[in-house]
């Protein structure tokens, strides 16, 4: 994966972003191995102020994974993953000895008082700092509830460094949040999309709500006639408006 690439899903409420976020953090877990390391890391827009925030949720979830991976590794592989963590450590240590919590939160748990937050760091030089860390890694960075990014100056070194990985960290980020999402971005910094990589989530076509409510009636086993069956189906995909969300909460209404 070559560093660099957003992506937006947005749409209404209803159109479940949130699950397919999920779906995708998990698809990544699954995708990770000892030799080829993957990292979905999710963060919360507010979190998007600070680089350092930002950073240390990064090296949180690579060195979560890299101990997850280490453990079924062996040989060089296991060698490799445990250089990363040492690595991760001593990052997470360079960062916290500076006086810079999470979320002005520090290290020991405790409010900060009068922390900078790493405000007067740029987020480039953190982001190449941790170079040596996240260069051995894929990392999936996903924003659920995008729209309420905040739009600040500190924001837009952030974005950028999504967006633009430096020092060719392998880095893709994904937004997901309601229709005016692109909007926002746009007003952090992030003007130009490549093709196809933003996605609107809209009600799905009335075939396709009743073919999953098709599938949701054979995982439980409905046992009615065909025209009990079909009687369900439609009635549930007519709750549904369509909406995937819904389509999900109708589900699992057992019919009798």
């Amino acid at each position: 994966m070559v560093g660099g690439g957003t992506m937006v899903f947005q749409g209404a409420a209803g159109a479940d972003k949130s699950a397919l976020m999920a779906e995708c953090m998990e698809a990544v877990r699954r995708h990770s191995t000892p030799g080829d390391p993957w990292v979905a890391v999710a963060i919360r827009p507010e979190t998007l102020k600070s680089a350092v925030d930002v950073m240390m949720r990064l090296i949180e979830a690579a060195s979560a994974e890299s101990e997850r991976l280490s453990q079924m590794a062996s040989g060089t592989v296991a060698g490799k993953l445990e250089k990363l963590l040492e690595v991760g450590r001593q990052f997470y240590g360079e960062l916290s000895a500076r006086g810079m919590g999470v979320a002005g939160v520090s290290m020991g748990g405790r409010p900060e008082v009068g922390g900078s937050g790493g405000a007067d760091i740029s987020a480039e030089r953190i982001f190449r700092d941790a170079a040596p860390l996240l260069g051995d890694l894929h990392l999936v960075v996903l924003v659920d509830e995008a729209q309420n990014t905040p739009v600040s100056d500190t924001t837009r070194g952030v974005m950028d460094c999504l967006h633009n990985p430096p020092a060719g960290i392998p880095l893709v980020a994904a937004f997901f949040g309601l229709s005016d999402t692109q909007d926002v971005l746009r007003e952090c910094g992030l003007s130009r999309f490549a093709s196809g990589r933003v996605v609107t989530l809209d009600r799905l076509p009335a075939g396709d709500a009743a073919s999953a409510i098709r599938s949701v009636l054979d995982a439980y086993g409905f046992t009615g006639t065909p025209q009990d069956r079909e009687v369900w189906v439609n009635e549930l995909a007519g709750l549904s408006q369509g909406w995937p969300q819904h389509v999900n909460r109708v589900a699992v209404l057992r019919p009798g």
